[in-house]
């Protein structure tokens, strides 16, 4: 079965993260975003990658709508699994 990353955007996503994980599905993120001007520091990010297989990207942005509230987040794409390091950082060359 192929595996997709699953792009997740929003407020709130450590909610969303909690979730996923009851659900059995991996996340990566959300980041966090260093405020500096904020005396209380860094905050949770707004983009998230969940990790799941399915048959299809649309099955895959299904599994995770009937996993979470409505509303919760946007899903931005749905693309075939790549390992986090490449899809962040190509090789050079």
């Amino acid at each position: 079965m192929p595996r997709f990353q699953v792009l997740l955007t929003g407020d709130g996503l450590d909610l969303v993260r909690s979730k996923l994980h009851e659900a059995n599905i991996p996340t990566m993120g959300p980041t966090f975003a260093p405020i500096y001007a904020d005396p209380e520091g860094d905050r949770i990010g707004h983009e998230m990658l969940a990790v799941l297989d399915a048959d299809t990207p649309g099955d895959a942005e299904e599994r995770i709508r009937a996993t979470l509230p409505p509303g919760a987040c946007r899903i931005r794409s749905t693309t075939p699994w790549e390992a986090p390091a490449l899809a962040l950082h190509p090789p050079h060359g």
